[in-house]
């Protein structure tokens, strides 16, 4: 090589351009230690005075690919010598590939926006001869659509590589395909699908026996098994990398797998000096390389690792390091630098400097979207507030660590039940394609039949006794093949019928279970929001009395105890109501009518409610017959009329009027109630959906009441429970009246 190299310095005239061109090939080969026959090819294309102007700026553009990631700066002068092939619409084959070989180099420099670009130009290219160009293109927008956190983006980009690869039968790009999509489901928490289409990409790769793709995939795949906690897999795979490595001792990855040695033996087994020894060698590769994204982490394991160990100054020191490098690291990276150190903050009782770093951690979990350090942030800063006696502070850290836990947890449950949906898919489509081979097979076995009773006709013109026989021998076999046949039919059917049983059933089960999580997050909405404000005012006036009570005169004590009783009978109406929707859920409510006289229950229902009433100055008309008694169950109509009168109060304007109707109907069988007011009103195209649990339909009452949206759905739930009905008129600004008819004789 070094002798082409001269020789093109000696036959060649030395232009600007073939100088810059010169100093790229020295600098790439002896970069590489010497270029593979490949590369010796192209640098010949290069120099050969037989070849076009074209031929020329495509080997150079071809060359820049073998020097990425490795030898940055050379690349780059490869690509702008060549740039004008862009916008070379006639020669589809050389534009696509300067345009993708150019997106490499943008996405390696951090120049994402760029790359983007480019690969949208090749993969909307129309051409038959650049479909793997394409399909690589489809790869790595799915990746940085990914990055973008717009998945529906990335799968449509994954599945389109996959098609592309797959009818070009390409192995590496089926490869390259199956790694970007484990690394998909990898972020996404799908682990299992994750290591699926890891290992697919590490049988392609081992076949290939490329070194700088495999020690990508082992990384990778040690990472997955980490997710897994399959420690022997993340060992192995990570050492299998790091013997890789010994072959390219410049491979950008080197640096990150000792900085995941240096994490798994300080975070998840332990091993303090293994980590120490790891870092030593992933600090001394990462500054040679000048990953400063990998030295950050390093240094705040490092400090995590000093930390535990007790040795503080030690550990300041190396979060000091990091420190100095952390406006290049990732917004997640530092959240869970910032945490760690107010960790060891606190562990010094330095409690104003640990809850400066906390909040630090919340910032930047914020801005990456980390639910986990913002709840370990939180946590710790509950930890502090309670040591130091903040405690509504501390109480307030804990439920928003509470409430990111529950978020991590919700997250992990929904992104398990996708995973499990393709699976199932997956393994679906799966037995399909080996049914369809199946009967291919059967049905070669036919065409075999029918050749051999085509040879045997043949052969029955010359011996006609041997064709009788024969013939007769055939037809038995042939009938045999098809009673199989049959059977085999009937077995396929049988098969396919128990796939839509599963189907169906899955289905089924997937409805369940979403009805399942609606109630249960209507309860969480319920307990974190209506239940949560009563108690925050209940606290707020017993801190008052407890601070204050001794300089407060008896009439401001009176005042606040009025307030309490008035919250705690609220909050206990609240829990009575949930109570009784959560008794009816699990049938365990009964109707058992009794003597009852009408009026007299709608005045206990009034009396319950007249601080609201009286609050909103509003006229309560009870036009319920004095004598009316009826056979029905006290119980439940008096929790559907305090639900309905409470409505009614919520949502009419102050000193507003409600009427109150009761009377027998249907030859005095059935009693109806009627609650009219003068309110504001249902939108027409919500009444539907009032009382429906799934309901989206919220609106607060005229003084900015809220509601927990259970009120309605349990008066429907009630009402059915007593064999009755409900029904709604409204318009808007002039008032609603909600009538119930339930089946109660008349005494």
């Amino acid at each position: 090589m070094l002798n082409l190299i001269v020789q093109f310095y000696t036959e060649t005239k030395m232009t600007t351009k073939n100088i810059l061109i010169l100093t790229v090939l020295i600098l790439g080969f002896t970069f590489k230690g010497g270029a593979d026959n490949y590369a010796d090819s192209l640098y010949q294309v290069i120099h050969s005075p037989k070849k076009s102007e074209l031929e020329k700026m495509h080997a150079m553009t071809l060359l820049s690919a073998e020097l990425i990631p490795m030898d940055m700066d050379s690349a780059r002068v490869l690509l702008e010598q060549s740039s004008i092939l862009a916008h070379l619409d006639d020669y589809p084959v050389e534009r696509a590939a300067w345009l993708a070989i150019s997106g490499n180099y943008n996405w390696y420099n951090r120049n994402t926006d760029s790359a983007m670009v480019n690969y949208h130009i090749v993969y909307a290219m129309d051409e038959p001869g650049i479909l793997d160009r394409r399909g690589a293109s489809a790869i790595n927008l799915a990746a940085l659509y990914n990055r973008k956190v717009e998945t529906d983006s990335a799968m449509y980009f994954y599945n389109s590589a996959i098609s592309i690869f797959t009818d070009l039968e390409d192995d590496g790009g089926l490869a390259h395909a199956n790694y970007s999509l484990g690394i998909f489901y990898n972020r996404r928490n799908n682990y299992e699908l994750a290591l699926r289409h890891m290992l697919n990409a590490l049988e392609y790769r081992e076949k290939d026996a490329n070194s700088f793709h495999l020690i990508h995939t082992y990384v990778t795949l040690g990472n997955v098994y980490l997710s897994l906690a399959k420690e022997e897999k993340v060992l192995e795979y990570y050492k299998k990398g790091l013997k890789l490595s010994e072959e390219l001792p410049n491979h950008p990855m080197v640096s990150s797998i000792y900085n995941n040695l240096v994490s798994y033996y300080t975070n998840h087994v332990p091993d303090h000096e293994l980590a120490k020894y790891y870092a030593e060698r992933g600090i001394q590769i990462a500054i040679e390389a000048n990953r400063t994204e990998i030295l950050y982490s390093i240094y705040s394991n490092l400090g995590i690792l000093y930390t535990d160990t007790g040795m503080y100054e030690e550990a300041i020191k190396w979060f000091e390091k990091a420190n100095e490098l952390e406006d290049l690291a990732e917004p997640e990276l530092k959240a869970a630098s910032k945490f760690n150190q107010g960790r060891l903050y606190n562990q010094l009782r330095q409690y104003q400097q640990a809850r400066s770093l906390l909040h630090e951690a919340i910032d930047y979990s914020n801005i990456a979207g980390s639910r986990k350090w913002l709840s370990f942030a939180h946590n710790e800063l509950f930890m502090i507030d309670s040591i130091t006696g903040n405690y509504l502070q501390a109480i307030s850290h804990l439920q928003e660590s509470v409430r990111q836990r529950d978020s991590i947890w919700q997250k992990e449950r929904m992104d398990r039940i996708n995973e499990l949906e393709i699976i199932y898919e997956i393994d679906k489509k799966e037995s399909e394609n080996r049914l369809l081979r199946e009967s291919n097979i059967l049905k070669e076995q036919v065409i075999r039949n029918q050749r051999t009773l085509v040879v045997l006709s043949i052969s029955s013109t010359l011996l006609l006794m041997l064709f009788l026989v024969n013939l007769w021998i055939s037809r038995r076999r042939i009938q045999n093949q098809k009673k199989e046949l049959e059977l085999l039919h009937q077995d396929i059917l049988d098969k396919q019928k128990e796939i839509a049983q599963n189907n169906e059933l899955l289905n089924q089960k997937n409805k369940d279970l979403e009805r399942l999580n609606l109630t249960k997050d209507k309860f969480f909405s319920i307990i974190s929001h209506d239940l949560r404000s009563p108690f925050n005012s209940l606290l707020g006036f017993l801190n008052i009395l407890v601070e204050e009570g001794d300089n407060m005169d008896n009439e401001k004590k009176k005042l606040i105890i009025q307030n309490l009783q008035q919250n705690c009978a609220r909050t206990y109406d609240l829990l009575t109501n949930l109570l009784e929707w959560s008794t009816i859920q699990r049938n365990r409510l009964e109707n058992k009518p009794e003597q009852t006289f009408i009026r007299n229950l709608i005045q206990e229902c009034l009396a319950l409610l007249k601080y609201s009433i009286e609050k909103k100055e509003h006229e309560v008309v009870n036009e319920a017959d004095h004598i009316l008694a009826v056979m029905i169950d006290p119980r439940l109509i008096k929790s559907v009329l305090i639900n309905l009168i409470n409505n009614a109060v919520k949502f009419t304007c102050r000193g507003g009027k409600i009427t109150i109707q009761a009377t027998m109907v249907k030859e005095d069988k059935y009693l109806k109630i009627s609650i009219a007011d003068n309110g504001t009103g249902i939108p027409a195209d919500k009444i539907g959906s009032l009382f429906e649990l799934e309901s989206d339909y919220r609106q607060k009452g005229t003084d900015k009441e809220a509601g927990t949206g259970l009120g309605l759905v349990t008066v429907k739930e009630l009402v059915r429970l007593m064999g009755g009905s409900i029904e709604v008129a409204s318009t808007i600004d002039m008032g609603s009246t909600f009538t119930i008819i339930v089946p109660a004789g008349r005494i």
